[in-house]
């Protein structure tokens, strides 16, 4: 599923930024301003090209696909990409026409930034069946890195057409109004989500960043993103966004009792 915000894995920065976002706040008279040009949406990534959706499928298949496939499943969580492919091309020599093969080979293109050939298997996949969600997702995704927005929202509407119940189609169709700048539609997308399923963290903590752009959009955040912390407590990017509206309002121990919210529940984002 994709993320507002793409946070760096790196355990051994986390304690670092701390300490400078810290330092920051008691030498720079100005930081109010410093802190509020994070709030540029122009600025944030909404897409990190290293999360996936998971395809559930049934294991009913062969021996010898059914240990490719768990092999191929195996190597994508330990990052070994290449391997991967080899596993999903031997699945896919067995059975041709098994979808969950097919996506995963994508997903492993995709998370070594080789859109062409994640294209190609994804298209297949969704070829095989045209209303399973995540293929469509995985490749509006990889057409909004692209910035070809026309395609990535083709990919969203479809899925909204098919899956009127898939909350994360109509969160995707938002993230990307929001990167091409159509904020009203982003807004009704975000919105939609909420009215589908009200514990969607995401998309309310995404109304949360809509309105900072507004003339005292800061304080108006704030209520959002205490919604979006009531509906998901666990979702560590609302408290990084709302520790960061509370520094802009010169909160300090309110944006570090956030932050250290965060990392509890994210121990590895640098930024907190």
């Amino acid at each position: 599923m994709p993320n507002l915000v793409q946070f760096p894995k790196s355990a051994k920065m986390q304690s670092i930024m701390c300490i400078l976002f810290i330092c920051l706040i008691s030498v720079n008279s100005l930081a109010q301003d410093n802190f509020s040009r994070y709030f540029n949406l122009d600025r944030i990534r909404l897409i990190d090209i290293q999360d996936h959706e998971e395809l559930p499928f049934q294991w009913n298949m062969t021996g010898p696909v059914q240990a490719a496939m768990n092999e191929g499943l195996n190597n994508i969580h330990e990052g070994l990409f290449d391997k991967a492919v080899l596993n999903f091309d031997d699945v896919i020599k067995q059975e041709p026409s098994f979808q969950a093969a097919w996506y995963y080979r994508g997903i492993s293109y995709k998370k070594q930034f080789k859109f062409k050939e994640a294209k190609e298997s994804l298209l297949k996949a969704i070829r095989i069946n045209k209303k399973v969600p995540q293929p469509r997702l995985e490749l509006g995704e990889i057409y909004q890195v692209e910035k070809n927005w026309d395609k990535a929202i083709d990919e969203f509407d479809q899925i909204n057409i098919d899956n009127k119940t898939y909350v994360k189609g109509f969160y995707a169709r938002g993230l990307a109004e929001v990167e091409r700048g159509k904020g009203i539609t982003a807004l009704r997308m975000f919105l939609k989500c909420e009215d589908m399923d009200k514990t969607f963290a995401p998309a309310i903590m995404a109304r949360g960043l809509l309105e900072v752009r507004e003339p005292n959009g800061v304080t108006k955040a704030i209520p959002i993103f205490d919604k979006a912390i009531a509906a998901d407590s666990s979702f560590h990017e609302t408290y990084f966004w709302r520790g960061l509206a509370y520094m802009v309002l010169n909160q300090q121990a309110k944006a570090l009792a956030d932050w250290n919210r965060a990392l509890k529940y994210f121990p590895t984002n640098p930024l907190c």
